[in-house]
């Protein structure tokens, strides 16, 4: 019905090094995949950031094993994260306005940035 049971509580920080991160597009993964770079913990999806540099990053969110996860009264983890993949803007005037997600069954998801030149760009990104 849409309510929320219990109080929300922080279950994860991420720590990056770029730019403030001004728009944010989060990319689910169907089950917890592997990630490369976690080990066997797996990953929760992607993170997409338009960040004040201009850039947009893309950010592999690593599962949490479920004893960080579980304490209510333990302090969120923060995991310091570096980018999957980085389109960096033409020049200094032209950055990234909005990211979103396009999920295609069967082929690589898309990543579609608007740019405020006026361009949008759209990537095929293996997210498997």
């Amino acid at each position: 019905n849409g309510t929320i049971l219990g109080a929300p509580r922080l279950e994860l920080c991420i720590a990056h090094e770029g730019a403030v991160a001004h728009r944010l597009a989060w990319c689910p993964l169907s089950s917890v995949a592997p990630a490369p770079d976690t080990g066997a913990r797996g990953r929760l999806g992607l993170l997409a950031a338009c960040l004040r540099s201009g850039d947009v990053c893309v950010y592999a969110v690593p599962a949490l094993p479920q004893s960080e996860t579980d304490a209510a009264t333990a302090p969120a983890p923060v995991v310091a994260l570096t980018p999957v993949f980085r389109a960096r803007a033409d020049t200094r005037n032209v950055f990234a306005t909005c990211v979103a997600w396009c999920r295609v069954a069967g082929a690589r998801d898309r990543l579609a940035c608007g740019f405020s030149d006026g361009t949008l760009r759209v990537w095929a990104l293996d997210t498997a």
